[in-house]
């Protein structure tokens, strides 16, 4: 039985297909459902460390660097939540029991740690596909999810959902 269902997000069509297929979970199931969404400085739009290199060869970043890199974090974090929050506002006009989370650091094991942490019975998230010399370049969040989860996973490819081209409108949600 599932009780509690996490929905891994990226902002990708694939993590927004994934979120439909969720709700329709959570809604058949009578679950709660967690939107979760893992900051990271490698994802498109995160602010980039400038360094340079002091007299001793060691990269660097003077004050007025590290408060505009800092200033940039702040402002790529807040645009998050703000994206995250409008999810959580489409989704609560289904009805179900719904709550978010946000936080920073390697998305596969954020991932598990939130499933473990909030005891979770089912995490779904897309897959990007990737696979051979990419997958072992860029890392698969889904593959390693899948191999240390605490509890089942499912993965959308997206093909079963109504991925639409950027965002979801309440009215598909509702109808779900």
């Amino acid at each position: 039985m599932l009780k509690k269902i996490m929905v891994g997000l990226d902002n990708s069509q694939l993590s927004l297909a994934a979120m439909e297929e969720a709700i329709a979970l959570a809604k058949a199931y009578g679950a709660e459902l967690r939107l979760v969404h893992v900051l990271t400085d490698y994802e498109p739009g995160a602010p980039q460390r400038i360094a340079y290199f002091d007299g001793y060869h060691h990269p660097a970043m003077s004050q007025s660097m590290l408060e505009a890199y800092q200033k940039g974090w702040n402002k790529f974090a807040e645009d998050y939540r703000t994206w995250l929050e409008d999810k959580v506002q489409t989704v609560s006009l289904t009805g179900l029991d719904l709550s978010s989370e946000i936080r920073l650091g390697d998305p596969s094991r954020e991932l598990c740690a939130m499933a473990k942490e909030w005891q979770a019975d089912l995490i779904v998230m897309g897959s990007h596909g990737r696979s051979g010399i990419m997958e072992m370049l860029m890392g698969s969040v889904s593959n390693y999810v899948m191999h240390h989860s605490p509890c089942s996973v499912l993965i959308s490819h997206g093909n079963s959902a109504k991925a639409r081209s950027n965002e979801l409108n309440a009215k598909d949600l509702i109808s779900i």
